[in-house]
């Protein structure tokens, strides 16, 4: 990665925030398009430099459903199914340059 490499990288995201008519808060001393190339730069260092480790947290959600069982002869049985889930799950991954 090079300055050639970061200076196309910021008139590309300057330019994209420019015609999507993205205006920076009147307080930034920085362009927001400075702050979001740093970030691409950082991603593209780190991700070929380091291990990431993450957890992730699915959520899920689904319709509750009631039901009744009858059999002949016997009391009835009422029972509820949520359909809301949470999980989690660990990830690890080693980037190798």
């Amino acid at each position: 990665m090079n300055a050639d490499w970061i200076i196309t990288v910021f008139v590309i995201i300057d330019t994209l925030m420019e015609r999507l008519g993205h205006h920076s808060d009147v307080r930034a001393n920085v362009p927001d398009a400075e702050i979001l190339t740093i970030a691409v730069v950082a991603a593209k260092y780190f991700l070929n430099h380091h291990v990431s480790v993450g957890v992730v947290v699915p959520v899920q959600f689904g319709p509750g459903v009631s039901t009744t069982v009858q059999n002949p002869g016997q009391k009835p049985v009422d029972g509820h199914l949520n359909g809301t889930t949470v999980g989690g799950m660990f990830r690890l991954s080693v980037y190798a340059p």
